[in-house]
Parts: structure tokens; C-alpha cells; sequence
């Protein structure tokens, strides 16, 4: 379990009261198990339960709150961060790709015949077209480096 979550928070915070999830969930009248959801960041505590557990923690509910927006915030940060390198990637593929299509166009269908002039063309559109979206993809990917780097 990641260490900075709400459940780490709440699991933490039991253990150092020393109480075990079958005392902490009756002292504030919920079931074992949803102690365990809480604690495990399957669920969250809802209004009622939120100032019972932070009474019997003797935390504030700021406190827990702010737990709960770290996990949010670390979840965010890294699916952008996965997406931006997913962007980098595609885009230097689509590159590479391109660069390919474009080269071969230049120096193996370079024959007078109307397949090879077809293909030429096919090839010529396509690797102009892969490498434009590779530059848009490659840069958004890096543009979305440099935020994350300032968050």
C-alpha cells in the first residue's frame, strides 16, 4: 500500500493509538470491514463516520481531508506523467515512421509504372502526415513534461 494515501493515513493513525480495526470500529459503531475498505483506499468514510473516526484518532478532519486530496493528487500526477510519456513515445515513433515511409519513397519507388507512382504517393502522404502528428504528439508529450515538472 502507498504510503501516502488516506488508508495509510487512517491505518497508520489506529496503529499508533494502538487500537486494533476490531476496537476502532466499535468505538465508532461501523463494521470491521468497512474500517478495512477505509484503510485499504476501497472507500471513504462518509460525513457521519468521518467525525467519529477522527474523534476516536483524536485527529482533525482536516487532517484526514487532507489525506484524502494527497491520494487524489498523487493519483492525478501520475497518470499525467504516464500519458505524457505515452505521447512522447507515439510522437518519436510516428518520427520514425514517417522519416521511414519518406525515405523510401525517395530511393526504392522511384519506377515510371502507375503502381509504383501509387505508392510512391501513398507513401510520400503518409510519411509527411506521420511525421506532422509525430511533432504534434512528441511536443504535447514534452509541453505536459515541463508542467508536471513545475506541479
Amino acid at each position: 500500500m502507498a504510503q501516502n494515501t488516506s488508508g495509510a493515513f487512517i491505518r497508520r493513525t489506529r496503529e499508533d493509538k494502538g487500537f486494533t480495526v476490531e476496537e476502532l470500529a466499535e468505538k465508532i459503531g461501523v463494521s470491521a470491514t468497512a474500517i478495512e475498505k477505509w484503510e485499504q483506499d476501497a472507500s471513504f468514510p462518509d460525513e457521519v463516520n468521518i467525525h467519529s473516526l477522527c474523534e476516536a484518532l483524536e485527529i482533525s478532519e482536516q487532517e484526514l481531508r487532507k489525506a484524502a486530496r494527497n491520494l487524489t493528487t498523487a493519483e492525478i500526477s501520475a497518470e499525467r506523467k504516464k500519458s505524457n510519456r505515452s505521447s512522447v513515445l507515439f510522437g518519436a515513433g510516428s518520427l520514425a515512421l514517417g522519416a521511414i515511409l519518406f525515405v523510401l519513397r525517395y530511393t526504392v519507388l522511384t519506377g515510371s509504372t502507375p503502381l509504383i507512382r501509387s505508392l510512391g504517393g501513398l507513401c510520400l502522404g503518409g510519411g509527411v502526415g506521420l511525421i506532422i502528428l509525430g511533432f504534434i504528439w512528441f511536443y504535447s508529450g514534452l509541453a505536459g513534461k515541463a508542467y508536471d515538472d513545475v506541479d
